[in-house]
């Protein structure tokens, strides 16, 4: 049986076993959903958080699935004075991406039978800090590959700025949050996405 907590936040705040971190999980305000408006709301919400609690305002993340990922993608481009990284599972660039050079780190993945937020559409996504971020992609690593058929790849960019990778993951799976090597998702108890998040985030 699988709890609650496991998949808390994506998994991330099980991992947190020396409570360090603070988890914050607003609703979209002014559509519905995520959209640019709420960028506004996520700018109020860190000045309250900056005068009613203690953080560390040079590790401030964000994550998402599908529509929270495509926000979270869509913050790093547009506050990059915020965030210091952002984890995107299965993004797209449906809210846009202001024009801008400043570096974020950029974590994401995405399933290569994914037709709601596709390949191309993660890929576009990633491209965009593999640009800011000053990254060239390993020569020698293709998109996907498995010997399986199941067995998802993760790779890191090379020659990024200083403090900024971008790192990217995929495997033979749909539309799902919490991924695993049996193609299905299972809630969080044995997806490996949880672990790439939570080992990019505490890097820093």
């Amino acid at each position: 049986t699988v709890t609650t907590n496991v998949w808390a936040y994506y998994g991330l705040k099980a991992l947190d076993t020396e409570k360090t971190f603070i988890f914050v999980a607003p609703d979209g305000n002014q559509c519905g959903t995520w959209c640019k408006d709420d960028e506004k709301f996520i700018d109020d919400m860190y000045n309250l958080f900056r005068g009613d609690l203690c953080i560390d305002e040079s590790r401030v993340f964000a994550t998402g699935f599908s529509y929270g990922a495509i926000f979270s993608y869509s913050l790093a481009c547009d506050r990059p004075n915020i965030f210091r990284a952002v984890a995107a599972l299965a993004a797209a660039s449906n809210i846009g991406c202001n024009a801008g050079t400043t570096p974020v780190a950029y974590f994401a993945e995405v399933g290569m039978s994914d037709t709601l937020c596709s390949p191309a559409l993660g890929r576009t996504c990633r491209d965009t800090f593999v640009t800011r971020n000053g990254c060239t992609k390993p020569a020698s690593v293709p998109e996907w590959k498995s010997s399986d058929g199941k067995t998802h790849i993760c790779y890191s960019y090379e020659g990024c700025k200083v403090g900024y990778p971008v790192r990217w993951c995929t495997g033979n799976y749909g539309h799902i949050a919490a991924p695993n090597d049996a193609t299905t998702g299972d809630n969080g108890n044995t997806t490996w996405a949880k672990e790439e998040s939570w080992k990019f985030f505490t890097q820093f």
